[in-house]
């Protein structure tokens, strides 16, 4: 056979083999192949990669249907949750109830404060004689 005619009849194989291929086109592949050991011997690898893949299919999708998927065990989410949010509360109230130090001044810190205090009274007794 000629090259050329094998290799358009070559591009054609995969649908002829899907049996997808229009009638007028299908007549003419069988034709070649009837003729032409080469793409006969293509076509009959091709269909049983075919078959192959079909089987390999099917195998796939009985395995699926027999996976059982276990439901999702919600609880355990809701208890670290729960958790978290009893441990936040927990420590916000601690810090709530937590008094405030009242901070006692140091002797100095009052003798300071006294000193201010008599500044600040020489201060407006000079601006009550001006």
């Amino acid at each position: 056979m000629n090259r050329d005619s094998c290799q358009a009849i070559e591009e054609m194989l995969v649908d002829f083999a899907d049996g997808v291929l229009a009638h007028d086109e299908a007549e003419r592949v069988s034709a070649h192949i009837e003729h032409c050991p080469h793409c006969r011997a293509l076509l009959e690898a091709l269909r049983q990669s075919l078959r192959c893949a079909e089987a390999i299919w099917q195998d796939n999708l009985s395995d699926t249907q027999t996976v059982r998927v276990r439901p999702r065990k919600l609880w355990r989410y809701v208890a670290v949750a729960a958790g978290v949010v009893l441990s936040l509360g927990s420590i916000l109230i601690w810090f709530a109830r937590q008094k405030p130090t009242v901070k006692t001044p140091t002797l100095a810190e009052m003798e300071y404060r006294i000193a201010a205090a008599g500044t600040a009274a020489r201060l407006l007794a000079a601006t009550d004689q001006l």
